[in-house]
């Protein structure tokens, strides 16, 4: 798979979660968003979808990570190839944690003092 085409794989996934998360937070009629709180809820809603999603990703990864190392039978390139799968697995898990703490830190921001 060539270096386009995972690109465009990437940005299908992250529409198709942009879409899908919008749609899940606007399911009424009505707007969601009256007041402060109801913006920390969207976002919330919105992270732990996306949380959900790259840790998905993680598991997937990784367990396609283990398969790759253990067919590799001593082959560099796919050792290699296995490396750099385990090390998208990592990114997708930090992504996946930072997803948790990003509302308590947007609400730490935002959130006036006095």
């Amino acid at each position: 798979m060539n270096t386009f085409n995972k690109r465009v794989g990437v940005a299908l996934f992250v529409l198709l979660m942009v879409f899908g998360v919008s749609s899940v937070a606007l399911a009424d009629n009505e707007s969601p968003i009256k007041n402060f709180d109801d913006v920390i809820n969207v976002l919330n809603k919105a992270l732990k979808w996306f949380a959900t999603a790259f840790w998905i990703f993680a598991v997937g990864g990784s367990l396609y990570a283990g398969f790759i190392y253990l067919t590799a039978a001593g082959a560099p390139d796919r050792i290699q190839k296995a490396k750099k799968q385990m090390i998208y697995v990592l990114i997708a898990i930090v992504i996946g944690l930072l997803a948790y703490g990003l509302p308590t830190i947007l609400k730490n921001i935002l959130t006036p003092t006095g």
